[in-house]
């Protein structure tokens, strides 16, 4: 039997009579074709992706020059209507929730009424005796600003 190295150097070669013999010579034939085997693998494996799309969470529009010209591109609006679908709200370009976060809520403007939890802002005691202070201090503030003739 033979064993071998991940270099492919053959290490040791056991004969017949269980005397090992050692070499330690190098087939650079072999390396190569074990080298090119292991490309085409690769290369069987391989596939182009070719169908790209703008992530909106990392685009960063970058200026032109400000004297060139720039060619306006024609896929603008394709790329803007990407961006607002992806900004609006997930009822709005989905059919169902997709996770079960966004199962809440999903019917919530068909379920709650209007203005429902919309709590305008009220005065209590202490909010009306403050907003008074307030007043009252300013106008003593604006007073002592005036220079007084004499």
């Amino acid at each position: 039997s033979a064993v071998s190295t991940a270099a492919g150097n053959l290490v040791t070669m056991a004969s017949k009579k269980g005397a090992a013999v050692d070499t330690a010579e190098r087939n650079y034939t072999h390396e190569n074709e074990r080298l090119v085997e292991t490309i085409k693998k690769e290369e069987r494996q391989q596939k182009l992706y070719t169908t790209f799309s703008v992530n909106p969470n990392t685009f960063k529009p970058i200026t032109g020059k400000p004297n060139v010209a720039q060619p306006v591109p024609t896929d603008c609006e394709e790329a803007l209507e990407k961006l607002r679908k992806h900004n609006s709200v997930p009822k709005a370009h989905l059919a169902f929730p997709m996770t079960s976060a966004q199962e809440y809520g999903w019917d919530a403007d068909k379920a709650l009424p209007k203005g429902m939890f919309h709590a305008g802002r009220g005065m209590s005691e202490i909010t009306s005796y403050m907003e008074e202070h307030f007043k009252h201090k300013q106008q003593q503030s604006e007073n002592d600003a005036v220079p007084k003739k004499k």
